[in-house]
Order: structure tokens, then C-alpha cells, then sequence
């Protein structure tokens, strides 16, 4: 388990380093970087003296490792934020609102999508079954900007109910609401999928037949063993709910990371550009790390292989 849990995370960090990499040749390339302050002026410290020695200093290759050595290394966002035009005070009321959306909008759409799912699954064939299904399909067409545009629309611009601009923890139910509608329909057609599956297993058939009523069968068995399949997506799920939680920051105002991504683009500000995609790839790499180990940890069969 603990080889897993290390090669998970070695892996992480070369995921992290590629996406680096990656949006540094890609800003600064852009004409007018701010990045080019890496190569201002002569050569001073110890390792641009080295960079220069080899032909290095001034080139993409040079800079990015500078940038490398003086900011990502040391992961010194002070320093780097203080040359752009967004403070670093912000920047962890920005993670904690990003997340506070994220994990709020799953678990919501858990408490809402299983009860659906075991409806339908439960209900197979009948009316209530179509009900769901059509819904879900309904709703996993929606995107989540639109989705949030017409909560606001509704609740701020006609009803008056909700403020248009952001005044702090209260102001993220709208978003919420938003991003799980469009989570409801994966937790729901997973949960469907699963109970079916698991229904017309032999021991449910042999539980069954020994008189157990119904509700104990479906509850007690099937969906306890149905819930393993389920955790598989819950990585994915997460991932999902993150990436559109930066879209439903902008439509909402959130100061979270993806409304200080959007204003870093605004602005030309690459510095903070190149923080904000470094934050959303190292939260999406480590919500799939955790949610791969606990898959692990409760699933003997890949348990096995690590062990």
C-alpha cells in the first residue's frame, strides 16, 4: 500500500512539473511576458552565472529553470506575487472559497443523486424510473454557467431574493445549487448502474429466498454492495466539480481561484496566470491521489496487488 501511495505521488509531481512546464513556454512565449524579467540585466546570482556560462541565460530554457530555482522550488509565492498585481494575502481565502464550492457541490449531489439512483434501480421499468432517467439526461445537458446564470437571474434579477454581487459565505448557495445540478446526474446513473448490476447477483437471488423482505434486501445487501462501484467516480466526480466551479466563480463573482485566474487574464498579469493553473492542477492532482487511496484502501481485490 505504501509503494502505491509513493508511486501515486511521484507521479503527481511529474504531472505537475509537465503542466509547469508547459504553461511557462506557453506565456512566455506571448508577446509583452512578464516573464522576460528573468533575463533583465545582467547576471547576478550564482545560478544565472552558471546558465550563462553554458549559453543558457536569456533563452526559454534558462529562464524557466531561474524561475524554477527562485520561486517554484522554494514555492515562494510572496516573493512571486509580489511582483504581480494581485496580493498573496488573498490568494488563501481564494483556495479555501474554490474548495468550499467544490466539495459542497459533491456532497450535495450525493445526497440528492443516490436516492434518485436507488429509486430508479429499484423501480426499474416503471414510471418513476422513465422520470428519473429523462430528468437526469435533462440536466446532464445543462451546462453549469447556464445553470447558475438563471438561478441568478431568477432569485437576484425577479425575485430579489439573493444579492447580484458576492457578501461572503452565504452568497455560495446559488453556486452550489448550480454546480451539483450538474453533478446530480453522474452520482444518479452511476448509483442506477450499480444496484442493478448488484441485484441480479446469485446472493441477492439466495437472500432473497430466505424470506427477507425487500427493503432489508435492497438496503442492507445490495446497496452496501453497490457502493464500491460508486467510489470509483468519486475522483472524477470531484475534478469535474472543480473545473466548473472556476466557470460558476465568474458567474457569481467568487473571489476564488477561477476569478483570479479570469482577472490575471484580464490583465495580462502572467505571473499570477501561471499560479492560478499550478493551484487547479496541483487541487484536481490531489483530490484524484486521495480518492485513488481510499478506493484502494476499501477494495481488498487492489488492495491485494500492493500488499
Amino acid at each position: 500500500m505504501l509503494r502505491y501511495i509513493l508511486k501515486r505521488v511521484v507521479w503527481l509531481v511529474v504531472m505537475l512539473l509537465i503542466v509547469f512546464f508547459i504553461t511557462f513556454t506557453i506565456l512566455y512565449s506571448l508577446p509583452g511576458s512578464w516573464l522576460h524579467f528573468l533575463s533583465e540585466g545582467e547576471p547576478t546570482g550564482g545560478a544565472a552565472k552558471a546558465l550563462d556560462s553554458v549559453g543558457l541565460y536569456g533563452t526559454l530554457i534558462g529562464d524557466f529553470l531561474l524561475f524554477m530555482l527562485r520561486y517554484a522550488v522554494r514555492l515562494d509565492f510572496a516573493a512571486l506575487l509580489s511582483r504581480s498585481t494581485i496580493g498573496y494575502v488573498m490568494l488563501p481565502m481564494r483556495v479555501k472559497y474554490t474548495l468550499i464550492l467544490c466539495v459542497s457541490a459533491v456532497i450535495v449531489s450525493w445526497l440528492v443523486g443516490m436516492p434518485l439512483g436507488i429509486a430508479a434501480a429499484t423501480n426499474r421499468g416503471r414510471r418513476i424510473d422513465n422520470v428519473i432517467t429523462s430528468m437526469t439526461v435533462a440536466l446532464g445537458s445543462m451546462p453549469s454557467f447556464w445553470v447558475g446564470l438563471m438561478l441568478l437571474l431568477l432569485f437576484g434579477g425577479v425575485l430579489h431574493m439573493v444579492s447580484m454581487l458576492f457578501g461572503g459565505v452565504k452568497s455560495l448557495i446559488l453556486p452550489i445549487v448550480a454546480l451539483s445540478v450538474c453533478n446530480i446526474p453522474i452520482v444518479t446513473a452511476a448509483t442506477r448502474a450499480g444496484l442493478l448490476e448488484t441485484l441480479d447477483k446469485d446472493f441477492i437471488v439466495t437472500v432473497r429466498a430466505k424470506g427477507v423482505r425487500e427493503r432489508l434486501v435492497v438496503w442492507r445487501h445490495a446497496v452496501r454492495n453497490s457502493m464500491l462501484p460508486l467510489m470509483s467516480i468519486l475522483g472524477n466526480q470531484l475534478t469535474k466539480a472543480f473545473g466548473g466551479a472556476l466557470i460558476i466563480e465568474i458567474v457569481f463573482s467568487v473571489p476564488g481561484v477561477g476569478s483570479m485566474m479570469y482577472d490575471a487574464i484580464n490583465r495580462r498579469d502572467f505571473l499570477a496566470e501561471i499560479i492560478c493553473i499550478l493551484i487547479s492542477a496541483a487541487l484536481s492532482g490531489v483530490i484524484n491521489l486521495v480518492a485513488d487511496i481510499a478506493y484502494t484502501a476499501i477494495n481488498p481485490a487492489v488492495r491485494q496487488r500492493y500488499e
